[in-house]
């Protein structure tokens, strides 16, 4: 099947298209701290949990090191999937470092940031 309007098959969806099945309460499993029932912004700082430490490096533009290999990471460009505004894709250029200069530059402290986290009840459409 060919779609040519791929936004006028999601509207036309309405409620039956779940943007986040992931947030949903589910029998025999808790959810994540980050999928709270109110929206709140969230200090990043060294008494964080590593639940919400965690989310806060999903969010952040980095280079993922797999093996032999160093892999851009642009979570702005699944944003929505996160509740948060997605942001126009753009090139981000790679630095195309050495695997450890990549890892070092991924665990680095976050450091004194506020982190957004949505409802998990938010509707995004």
């Amino acid at each position: 099947m060919i779609v040519e309007n791929v936004r006028r098959v999601l509207d036309s969806a309405k409620e039956n298209f779940d943007w986040r099945p992931y947030a949903k309460a589910l029998r025999n499993w808790n959810l994540p701290e980050f999928y709270a029932e109110k929206e709140m912004w969230v200090l990043v700082d060294s008494g964080l949990s590593k639940e919400f430490e965690s989310f806060a490096r999903c969010l952040r533009i980095s280079e993922l090191v797999g093996l032999d290999c160093v892999e851009q990471y642009l979570p702005h460009r699944v944003a929505m999937q996160f509740g948060i505004d997605q942001d126009l894709p753009a090139c981000v250029t790679g630095a195309n470092e050495t695997v450890s200069i990549a890892w070092s530059k991924y665990i680095k402290s976050i450091g004194c940031a506020h982190v957004y986290v949505p409802s998990r009840f938010l509707r995004l459409m």
